[in-house]
């Protein structure tokens, strides 16, 4: 037996991630409907932001597939804003409310106890904590925070440390802060 929505938000208290995913990845679909991303690629931090972008949504990185994670952020869009808290939870509690784009992401955060799924969550947060620190370097709107290299497995450090940092951003000059040293 399938758990719905309610149930598993209920049972495991994941609501409020699952709606700061939501939000972050509607802000990103506001983000391309204005189709600021266009002039974004000649300034350089909004090359970079679009690089964090890219590597946030690449296979290798993303939690919930692409063409699910878009979704997500299209149903909390109203207009040119992210819907509220209280109405996104209205709907998941709704009678018969289902949306097959927020399960996946449900589905995704009740496993977060597995270790692939827990490693697939760390690798990113690490990329979301470089992105943070790369574009607010003086941390005028956000706080330094330490990061979790030693809760990554030997696989998850190699493709971090080989894949992404390597290929998607290679302009991020302090990897091992993120990632550690080798393992």
């Amino acid at each position: 037996m399938t758990l719905g929505i309610p149930e598993l938000c209920r049972g495991l208290d994941y609501t409020g991630l699952i709606y700061l995913f939501g939000r972050f990845w509607a802000e990103l679909e506001i983000f391309r409907r204005d189709g600021i991303s266009i002039s974004m690629s000649s300034d350089k931090r909004g090359s970079k932001l679009l690089a964090f972008l890219d590597c946030l949504e690449s296979q290798r990185v993303r939690i919930v597939e692409r063409v699910v994670l878009r979704a997500i952020g299209e149903t909390l869009v109203d207009g040119h804003r992210v819907r509220p808290f209280i109405d996104f939870t209205n709907d998941i509690f709704s009678d018969g409310w289902e949306d097959i784009w927020v399960q996946e992401l449900t589905k995704f955060v009740s496993r977060l106890k597995h270790t692939t799924e827990r490693q697939r969550m760390l690798a990113y947060s690490v990329v979301l904590h470089a992105m943070i620190d790369t574009l607010d370097k003086e941390h005028t709107v956000t706080k330094e925070r330490p990061s979790l290299p030693g809760k990554l497995s030997k696989k998850t450090w190699r493709d971090l440390n080989y894949r992404v940092f390597s290929v998607y951003l290679n302009f991020v000059e302090t990897r091992r802060k993120y990632i550690g040293p080798p393992k």
